[in-house]
């Protein structure tokens, strides 16, 4: 099991980070930039959601009710399909 708690490791793997407003009549969703994320926050900061989700808002409506998904790296770029050898 691949294990990441920080925001360096999300990077270092090629991982992405999506935030969704859990606002029913918002329900909008976003791609965050890492980078950008690593420089507010710093590199060792958690992404685990009890340490990142406060710290994030929806830029649409501004609610404070925020989910994290974090996705692996897919395709050419890093992901290896286990039961091919």
């Amino acid at each position: 099991m691949i294990r990441f708690t920080t925001v360096k490791e999300l990077i270092d793997g090629d991982y992405t980070l999506h935030a969704h407003c859990h606002n029913w009549h918002c329900q909008h969703n976003q791609t965050l930039d890492l980078v950008k994320l690593r420089e507010r926050l710093g590199p060792d900061h958690s992404v685990l959601h009890d340490d990142l989700a406060p710290k994030l808002k929806c830029s649409k409506c501004g609610g404070k009710k925020v989910g994290i998904i974090i996705s692996p790296p897919t395709g050419p770029s890093g992901w290896v399909n286990p039961y091919i050898r």
